[in-house]
């Protein structure tokens, strides 16, 4: 459940821009400077997503040691896709910021496609890992013994 909640924020601050807006706010109210070739909201974003991340990661260590075993082990196939999905968020973000405002239009078309392509594998991935471990847990409803007699009669090769 932890998780869930995870993936809610993200996508709350995706629609809402929350690190955006609250990196402008940050900056303004702190009077960042850019720095190691990152503007001066980029610095405000990623200051605002580490608040964001130590709670959310506080969350997910808290659940995760509260689950079973089974629920353990399908997380660590979880965590890959948020590393997977946190390249593309903020790696790929955070190169655009450094690049783009020395390259030309279709470098930038590139890297904003590249860092789409990343969300979505991430979010393929996330369905992918939930959907194998829904089918291989699910539990399949017992068939009356008078049900399965008639089948296997069908079966039964005759002479």
């Amino acid at each position: 459940m932890g998780l869930v909640r995870v993936l809610l924020l993200v996508t709350a601050d995706d629609m809402l821009q929350i690190h955006e807006r609250g990196g402008g706010t940050l900056v303004r109210a702190l009077g960042v400077e850019p720095a190691l070739g990152l503007d001066a909201q980029g610095w405000g974003e990623l200051a605002v997503w580490a608040v964001l991340g130590a709670v959310s990661l506080a969350a997910l260590v808290l659940t995760f040691l509260r689950s079973g075993h089974r629920a353990r082990r399908v997380s660590w196939y979880l965590l890959a896709c948020v590393g997977v999905l946190g390249v593309a968020a903020v790696g790929v973000d955070m190169m655009a910021i450094i690049v783009e405002p020395s390259v030309g239009g279709t470098t930038s078309w590139l890297i904003a496609m590249l860092e789409s392509a990343g969300e979505l594998a991430a979010a393929g991935l996330f369905l992918t890992v939930v959907w194998t471990f829904h089918r291989a847990t699910r539990t399949v409803p017992a068939v009356p013994a008078d049900d399965v007699a008639p089948v296997a009669e069908q079966l039964t090769p005759q002479p």
